[in-house]
């Protein structure tokens, strides 16, 4: 088999086939950057061809794209908006209830207190008094 190969090619001769072939692939390596800027440059190229009626339909279909989005979110922020008001306002109305409960439980606790029952509903109604007090500060200190 191996004189059939040098009939052919001698070792010399397949050396020399590599060193071009290596060279080649560098040369390749080197000038890529080059060919791929021609290339891109063609495309440009192709794009800058194209008549000012024709770029201008497809900046006015993006344009409108763009708006269609836009409105979209433009209704999206206002639903959150109005959800967030609708939110305040329960939040808002929550804290007036637990404010009347607290005052409720303050008059139950000291009915208890006047029937007798001093034990736990001391402690409990001394809880709720210094709760609402520290609210009060709250409330003071953030206006």
């Amino acid at each position: 088999m191996e004189h059939i190969v040098e009939q052919f090619i001698s070792s010399g001769q397949a050396l020399a086939w590599l060193a071009m072939a290596f060279l080649f692939g560098f040369f390749i390596y080197k000038e890529w950057p080059e060919f791929k800027r021609r290339v891109s440059g063609a495309a440009v190229k192709e794009v800058n061809d194209k008549t000012v009626s024709e770029r201008l339909t497809v900046i006015e279909k993006d344009i409108s794209e763009i708006k269609a989005k836009l409105d979209i979110d433009y209704t999206r922020l206002n639903d959150m908006d109005r959800w967030k008001k609708g939110m305040e306002q329960i939040v808002t109305e929550s804290l007036e209830e637990r404010e009347i409960l607290m005052q409720a439980m303050l008059g139950v606790l000291g009915g208890l207190q006047e029937l007798g029952a001093n034990g736990p509903t001391k402690a409990a109604k001394e809880t709720i008094q210094d709760y609402i007090n520290k609210q009060a500060h709250k409330r003071e200190m953030e206006s």
